[in-house]
């Protein structure tokens, strides 16, 4: 197995989550990540508006995640779960990174290809 591989394996052990948990929205504890947030927070309300935030973007997740390639929730729900941490938030941001990187990738492809041979990397001409 690629040292690559073992590493996430080994993360998504640690985070308590297996290949076939990833089929459903992992259940994260954002409340004890709120409430230690909120500790050096400099509003009183900030673990509530954080545990409201988290549930929202729950909720998002809970609608799109099967749009997301299996690979893309693993990975992700390893980083957001890094440390003993817990967001859905960061969940959901990776998660949408990856797809619009890919995307993104995939338009520069496409413009690549529909180049004419030989002038993908050519400057115009300098006028005189």
């Amino acid at each position: 197995m690629a040292p690559q591989v073992n590493t996430l394996a080994s993360i998504l052990l640690l985070a308590g989550l297996s290949v076939a948990q990833a089929a459903d929205v992992p259940t994260l504890n954002v409340e004890r990540m709120c409430h230690e947030a909120a500790a050096i927070a400099s509003t009183t309300d900030y673990e509530e508006r954080c545990i409201k935030s988290e549930h929202a973007a729950r909720d998002e997740l809970v609608r799109q995640w099967r749009d997301f390639p299996p690979t893309d929730q693993q990975q992700c729900t390893a980083l957001a779960t890094l440390a003993g941490s817990a967001s859905y938030v960061q969940l959901i941001t990776c998660l949408e990174s990856n797809r619009d990187a890919k995307k993104a990738r995939e338009r520069e492809k496409e413009q690549t290809d529909s180049q004419p041979p030989g002038l993908s990397n050519q400057k115009p001409p300098t006028p005189r």
